[in-house]
């Protein structure tokens, strides 16, 4: 797959941050850029308020996230799509203008360290089981409560890292888990489609029902304001897909996660068949 999150044989609490060389990219365009485009703009088209925070208070702040982001989109020159002939459409809210033609989510964190860096604005439309309403206001360790051991092992970790974080010296991280459906949004209000098809996973089916997920993340120190610019890059393959190297480290990792973990990653009832499926290589 193009990002493979696991460095090791065993489950470890890691931040795995690195900086964006070379010729990394900050932002991405793949092969299913226009299918993700399509499903963006259907999702904000049907019900905006449960995927975009762009308050018009904050125009200027976003207008800066925008600017920055456009150095870094090599598809979009002086506003227009080379790859849909499209022009960005500057009446709307900034973010949300220039959110229509990327496919990463993005999030605005306010150069507050007192109060730890709050969620200000955003348009995520691809989350892993949350949604950005739930988020708006609360600081890194806020958003990070439900996750198990992260404030106690990677909480200051993190703050270092958000506070440290210089300008034009972006980095990036993964995160990953494992769903039963490629389905991009995985906000709480599918989750009871979600539920249903975790209850259909068998060891005979996992490889080919279930995604290895992986959110590229990156985060970058914007030069006027010292706010925070969030990304979120959604890959997904097949598990039957994964390299024979891939499916042994990834099948050490559930071996070795705690049982808490497993079920924050929503795979307490398919970690079993999914576990079967990869002995098998």
């Amino acid at each position: 797959m193009r990002h493979f999150p696991l460095t090791s044989d065993a489950f470890e609490h890691s931040l795995g941050v690195r900086a964006i060389v070379n010729d990394e990219k900050l932002i991405e365009v793949t092969e299913h850029y226009r299918d993700e485009i399509d499903q963006k703009r259907e999702q904000l088209a049907s019900a905006i308020h449960e995927y975009a925070c762009v308050p018009s208070e904050l125009h200027d702040i976003q207008a800066e996230a925008v600017e920055f982001l456009l150095t870094h989109c090599e598809h979009l020159l002086d506003g227009k799509n080379r790859l849909t002939n499209e022009t960005m459409d500057t009446r709307l809210p900034p973010l949300l203008s220039i959110a229509l033609h990327v496919q990463e989510d993005l999030v605005i964190l306010r150069n507050d360290p007192e109060n730890d860096f709050p969620i200000i604005a955003g348009v995520v439309c691809f989350p892993s089981g949350w949604s950005l309403p739930d988020k708006l206001g609360r600081g890194i360790l806020g958003v990070h409560e439900p996750v198990p051991d992260f404030n106690s092992i990677l909480g200051a970790p993190t703050q270092n890292l958000m506070a440290r974080l210089k300008i034009e010296r972006p980095v990036w991280r993964m995160n990953w888990g494992i769903r039963p459906t490629r389905q991009l949004d995985q906000s709480p209000r599918h989750e009871e489609f979600l539920t249903q098809q975790q209850a259909l996973v068998t060891s005979g089916n996992a490889g080919d029902r279930c995604f290895l997920r992986v959110e590229r993340q990156t985060l970058s120190r914007l030069s006027k304001t010292g706010n925070i610019l969030f990304t979120i890059h959604t890959h997904q393959t097949r598990l039957c897909d994964l390299a024979n190297p891939q499916k042994h480290r990834l099948l050490r990792t559930l071996q070795t996660c705690p049982s808490e973990t497993l079920s924050y990653k929503g795979l307490a009832t398919i970690a079993e068949p999914v576990i079967a499926f990869l002995q098998a290589y």
